[in-house]
Formats: structure tokens, C-alpha cells, sequence
């Protein structure tokens, strides 16, 4: 139990590194914050979830339908369950103005896919 969540605590440091960070200044104005668990190689783990845990009000995030409690299952169409955190990493390079794709499972159990344009910067 210690040594399992010893490697949670790892992965999520790991992931923090390598996926967005909510705190940089153009995801604030996402206005979405995510929790990303994995298991495995704490410098490069197996993901199992990314969940959203806050969606700003007045965000792009919210004006999407991203609400807290969903769960990131695709990104672009590619499966985000299974894939290893480098191999999403190429998901943070995302230029002001391009838009992404999400295929989201809401805590309902329904699925969605939304689309985010990142704004770009004043």
C-alpha cells in the first residue's frame, strides 16, 4: 500500500512535468485543471486517467461543456488510457489559436467530444 502510493505520488510529480500545468498563464486561460494517475516508471508511467477537477466560470473550458468530474478519455482521437506520459506530450504543443479535440466521459457515464481553441495571448 505504502510502496503503491509512494509510486502515485511519483507519477503524478512525473506527469505535472510533462503534461500541461495548470498553473502557466495560457491554460489558466483554458480554465481547466486536471489530475493525471498512472502506474509504473515514474519518468515515463503508463497513464490510466487524466480527470478534470476545476473548470473556471467563464472559461473556454466551460463554454466546451468540460465539466468537473469528467474524464479525458481521447485526445485528437487517440486513446489517453494506456499510453505512456511522453507519448502525450506532444499533446502540450499547442500554439494560440489551434484547436483541439476531447473526447470526454462524464461522471454520468455519457460521453461527449468538445473542441477548445487555445486564445491566443494579448
Amino acid at each position: 500500500m505504502l510502496l503503491q502510493t509512494a509510486t502515485r505520488i511519483a507519477v503524478t510529480v512525473i506527469l505535472s512535468l510533462v503534461l500541461p500545468h495548470p498553473g502557466h498563464a495560457a491554460e489558466q486561460k483554458l480554465g481547466l485543471v486536471t489530475q493525471v494517475e498512472g502506474e509504473g516508471f515514474f519518468l515515463n508511467p503508463l497513464v490510466t486517467k487524466i480527470l478534470v477537477t476545476e473548470v473556471a466560470h467563464g472559461s473556454v473550458a466551460e463554454a466546451a461543456g468540460i465539466k468537473p468530474g469528467d474524464q479525458i478519455i481521447q485526445i485528437e482521437g487517440e486513446t489517453v488510457a494506456g499510453k505512456r506520459a511522453m507519448e502525450l506530450r506532444r499533446f502540450t504543443k499547442w500554439n494560440p489559436g489551434e484547436t483541439r479535440k476531447f473526447r470526454l466521459k462524464h461522471a454520468d457515464g455519457t460521453e461527449a467530444d468538445v473542441r477548445i481553441t487555445k486564445p491566443k495571448t494579448s
